[in-house]
């Protein structure tokens, strides 16, 4: 190479011009520096655009082509339903629970129109609130229909918990010190219910417990529910349960969509004719029915 300030040729490796002095500027060694830069800053961007990439694919992946369902894939008898349900009650496994629901398919089905015809009314309380007219409106309804079936789940919770005060339904006021006791008192209630301990008994026909349910009028009615519901059949399911000693019946209304079958709702049709707590989640302990 050459020397920048006198123009002597001069060895590659010279530190400085063996006629001037100069100090001499390593050409080769900047070269590779400069290459070596230039391919790590190249290897970064291509690194983050594939990242990003992978990215946004994964997430339109989630988001539009396997969005989340809440039911699960149904069942072969409203019996197999109610006793998933409880299984996951014993397992405190609240997903499971709600996937015996049918959720978006009870959504799908359903005769907002017949509904309406059949209530001659409309109310914000009601469970589908709107027609299906497109995607976003069917996915509120579905976030209706599951919020709804959550609620219910909770005040099952509550009930078999016999946490009193939640079972009276009224405000409670608290201030100081109370919260605290309160919360204290609250833990310990739920604490001292052993839900592990469930034990399935058996079912019933709901004629077994109010003939009631076989009144031509009763099976009728049902039979214009399931209209509007848009059910291939709907039916009154019961299971008899123990927990912590104690025996329950659990009422529900199992619902059937293309050959298979869901909880409809908790309580249902025989849980209305036993006088059941719309609050109690479709429970009554088993004594309360034997006096």
């Amino acid at each position: 190479m050459f020397c920048q300030k006198c123009g002597t040729f001069i060895d590659d490796s010279a530190v400085s011009c063996q006629k001037c002095g100069a100090k001499v500027r390593q050409a080769g060694v900047t070269l590779k520096f400069k290459i070596a830069g230039a391919c790590i800053v190249a290897l970064l961007l291509v690194t983050l655009i594939t990242s990003n990439a992978i990215s946004f694919s994964l997430f339109s992946r989630t988001s539009n082509d396997a969005p989340n369902k809440s039911e699960g894939e149904g069942f072969s008898s409203p019996e197999a339903a109610l006793r998933a349900y409880l299984e996951a009650l014993r397992d405190e496994d609240l997903p499971r629970m709600i996937s015996t629901f049918a959720i978006e398919t009870y959504v799908e089905k359903h005769n907002f129109e017949g509904f309406l015809n059949r209530l001659n009314a409309w109310s914000p309380g009601m469970e589908i609130k709107m027609p299906n007219i497109n995607e976003f409106a069917t996915s509120m309804n579905v976030a209706s229909r599951r919020t709804r079936v959550t609620d219910n789940i909770l005040n099952q919770y509550l009930f078999l918990s016999e946490c009193h005060f939640a079972l009276e339904g009224k405000p409670i006021t608290l201030q100081g010190e109370r919260v605290r006791e309160f919360i204290d008192e609250f833990n310990k209630i739920l604490n001292a219910r052993k839900f592990s301990t469930i034990e399935i008994l058996g079912f019933l026909e709901p004629e077994e417990l109010n003939d009631m349910y076989l009144n031509e009028r009763n099976l009728s009615n049902m039979e214009r529910i399931a209209e509007y519901m848009g059910v291939d059949q709907l039916k009154s399911c019961v299971a008899v349960f123990r927990l912590d000693r104690i025996d329950y019946y659990l009422c529900i209304d199992a619902v059937k969509f293309g050959g298979k079958w869901y909880i409809g709702n908790l309580g249902g049709n025989i849980g209305s004719i036993l006088g059941i707590n719309i609050s109690h989640g479709g429970i009554i302990k088993k004594s309360l029915l034997m006096e």
